[in-house]
């Protein structure tokens, strides 16, 4: 039994990576980079986190997108984080 519940967890997170791939690579296409580089301010992406978040709570955008734009922000935030963690050697 537990065996399936880890199955349907990891076809859900399978299934919502690959929906933030495309939405990513789709906003690569149209030129939106600089995520990862050292002067892209930090502020930037938390308060564009939190903007997508209203929106979601607000009800005034498609709902499917905003979780995936949600998700996207946290993994930026998440991979500065450990690019910054693995420069100072510090770990999680």
């Amino acid at each position: 039994m537990m065996a399936n519940k880890y199955t349907k967890l990891r076809d859900s997170v399978d299934a919502f990576a690959e929906a933030m791939k495309r939405k990513l690579y789709s906003k690569v296409r149209l030129g939106w980079t600089g995520w990862d580089d050292d002067g892209w301010i930090e502020g930037c992406c938390t308060r564009k986190l939190a903007e997508h978040v209203d929106r979601l709570f607000c009800g005034d955008e498609d709902v499917k997108d905003d979780v995936v734009d949600i998700a996207n922000f946290a993994m930026f935030i998440w991979a500065r984080q450990e690019r910054a963690k693995a420069k100072t050697g510090k770990r999680a």
